[in-house]
């Protein structure tokens, strides 16, 4: 716990809703947690430098997606109610 009364906990769970129950001196209090998916990619390839504040639209399952690139180059989506298996992801 820090000063502040903050606790931290790292968790191993599957993307979906959760109910957290902390007990605390006699008071029981409960949470509601989101735990997201996340989509790891691999066997990308990079032809030039990287390029910050580029438009950059992923195309999953025939849907397109549209992200700037941050100051690292790096793009990133936020997809809600995705399914965990594999997918071929297109940027374009």
């Amino acid at each position: 716990m820090t000063k502040n009364g903050y606790f931290k906990l790292k968790i191993n769970l599957k993307p979906g809703n959760y109910i957290i129950k902390t007990k605390y001196k006699g008071n029981i209090v409960y949470n509601k947690i989101i735990v997201k998916n996340i989509i790891y990619a691999k066997n990308l390839s990079k032809k030039k430098q990287k390029s910050i504040k580029k438009k950059i639209i992923f195309k999953i399952k025939g849907k397109q997606y549209k992200t700037i690139t941050n100051s690292k180059g790096i793009a990133s989506i936020s997809i809600k109610k995705f399914k965990c298996e594999k997918y071929t992801i297109y940027a374009i």
